[in-house]
């Protein structure tokens, strides 16, 4: 718009525009400036136009109504409709002026901007939220410990089960008493042979799992040579030969007193106890 009056009073024009066309508020630029015969220039009006469907349209012509104050009457003005062509690209053209728009940038539209929340909210301050407090590191730090840990634990537990001769060490006292539990039970129910070959078999299992010694090596000679390598007290061997000498003969000798047999079954966890405390 140009003339002359006050062109700044005016804020919107009213122009139908075609319904697929995605309309943004307009770029209003003023050039006036006073004369001695009142405010004179222009004023101008940039739509930013988006087609959303390719065809042919027409934006009617644009009519402006002013007050004529020489004629002293309302004066309607009206320029010509404006025909546009619009292709299947993702260049368009507006008004004229070519804009390059992405398919991106239009699916994206109604999007950006999200609507106004209408429903009842509550809004946190940013040192209350837990994101960024000191519980939230907190959390982190508890939870890289633990991790650390359990990686630490896992690798302890996959080397000790590797080490099938450690583990066979550990469990050794523990497979001992199992079978000298069973031995009681034996001789509990007065069956002699099964509760020297329990007892036999508590020492000679024990000292195989002890010392590593396969079950096919086992004699006096190899284990009495490894308790020696492991410095072990000779009183202690010597007490180891005598529990065992004396069982394998009560297993094929005659009915054994009762007295006897729990002084074999003592002597026993007493030598097992022995090694135990040096091996």
């Amino acid at each position: 718009l140009s003339g002359t009056g006050n062109l700044k009073l005016i804020d919107k024009i009213n122009i139908n525009f075609p319904k697929t066309f995605e309309v943004y508020d307009p770029k209003i630029s003023n050039n006036i400036s006073n004369t001695a015969l009142g405010a004179r220039g222009n004023k101008t009006f940039e739509f930013l136009l988006i087609p959303r469907e390719p065809g042919k349209y027409t934006i009617p012509a644009i009519k402006f109504s002013y007050f004529d104050v020489q004629s002293k009457s309302y004066k309607t003005i009206s320029g010509t409709d404006i025909p546009i062509q619009v292709d299947k690209s993702t260049e368009m053209q507006v008004s004229g002026n070519p804009i390059s728009i992405s398919k991106e940038d239009i699916k994206t539209l109604g999007t950006d901007i999200r609507f106004i929340k209408q429903n009842s909210f509550e809004l946190l301050p940013i040192d209350k939220t837990f994101f960024g407090s000191w519980k939230f590191y907190m959390f982190y730090l508890v939870s890289f410990i633990t991790f650390i840990l359990i990686v630490f634990i896992s690798r302890h537990k996959i080397r000790q089960n590797a080490n099938v001769a450690l583990m066979k060490n550990k469990r050794a006292n523990k497979i001992s008493k199992k079978r000298l539990k069973m031995a009681s039970a034996y001789m509990k129910q007065n069956n002699q042979a099964k509760f020297y070959d329990e007892v036999i078999r508590a020492l000679w299992g024990y000292l195989s799992d002890k010392l590593n010694i396969p079950v096919s090596d086992l004699s006096r000679n190899t284990v009495m040579e490894t308790l020696i390598n492991n410095k072990v007290n000779e009183e202690i061997i010597n007490d180891f030969i005598v529990v065992i000498d004396g069982c394998e003969y009560a297993k094929y000798a005659p009915a054994t007193e009762e007295v006897q047999i729990e002084q074999d079954y003592k002597k026993a966890r007493e030598v097992i106890n022995s090694f135990e405390s040096v091996l």
